[in-house]
């Protein structure tokens, strides 16, 4: 009876992490479309969970918003070219309504937090519309409040 249950537990958790994975590695960073989407190497587009930069404008006769070129070209420097793995909220949507992928993203080797690093240099608030992480809002909030008290970025 016990080798049963136990054969029945390894089967469910097997299946449980298939179907939630929380992570996923082997990625790489192809492109950066503006400072909060990305696009992959599997030509997946990732939305930055947590943080919204300025627009583009790309589809618009308007130029850039304030501070959207600034922010692209840091996400371009630190990130395109770069391996990376994502990590997926467990409480929010995997998918947005534009059908992206919505991850916090690491950069190796160094396993950098991209979403915080850009909150951290002033090139974006955060973006707390939609549920995430209690622990990464809250450092979220901390990064954007240095930023905006060292008056970087969009803080100046």
């Amino acid at each position: 009876m016990k080798l049963k249950t136990w054969i029945l537990g390894i089967i469910l958790i097997v299946s449980l992490s298939t179907s939630c994975r929380l992570f996923e590695s082997g990625l790489r960073i192809r492109h950066t479309i503006d400072g909060d989407t990305i696009i992959l190497n599997d030509g997946r587009h990732v939305r930055l969970i947590g943080i919204n930069t300025a627009e583009m404008n790309y589809d618009s006769p308007r130029p850039p918003e304030p501070f959207a070129l600034e922010a692209k070209d840091f996400v371009d420097s630190i990130a395109t070219g770069k391996g990376c793995y994502l990590e997926f909220d467990p409480i929010g949507d995997k998918i947005d309504r534009y059908g992206r992928t919505l991850a916090f993203v690491f950069i190796l080797p160094d396993s950098v937090f991209l979403n915080a690093e850009v909150i951290k240099r002033g090139y974006s608030k955060v973006f707390d519309r939609y549920a995430f992480r209690k622990d990464y809002k809250e450092l979220f909030y901390e990064l954007q409040y240095d930023a905006r008290m060292g008056g970087k970025g969009i803080w100046k």
